[in-house]
């Protein structure tokens, strides 16, 4: 993924740390939640906080997808590489040089 062909590539590398942080804090206080047996308001932080993480993540994946030879491959493979963190390095990097 080249976050660079992209307008403002730093505000959204920016946007994908944030996002990323958000839904990974989500997941926890939902385990967390669901472990302890809370029930209403840390439950429902949890849902929001993965919901928004997700919602910006499936929109950089869209916009980030890559031309491939099966056009079908590029969203669910970009949306799998900035789900499990792996353009983490590469966004910090971007973040921090420019």
């Amino acid at each position: 993924m080249d976050w660079t062909k992209l307008p403002k590539p730093r505000l959204l590398a920016a946007a994908y740390v944030l996002a990323f942080l958000s839904w990974l804090v989500g997941v926890v206080v939902i385990i967390y939640s669901q472990a302890t047996g809370a029930e209403g308001t840390q439950m429902t932080i949890g849902i929001v906080l993965f919901a928004i993480g997700q919602a910006i993540i499936t929109a950089l994946a869209f916009a980030l997808r890559a031309p491939t030879t099966n056009p079908r491959d590029a969203f669910p493979r970009a949306w799998n590489r900035l789900n499990l963190g792996l353009e983490l390095p590469t966004a910090l990097h971007l973040i921090r040089t420019r």
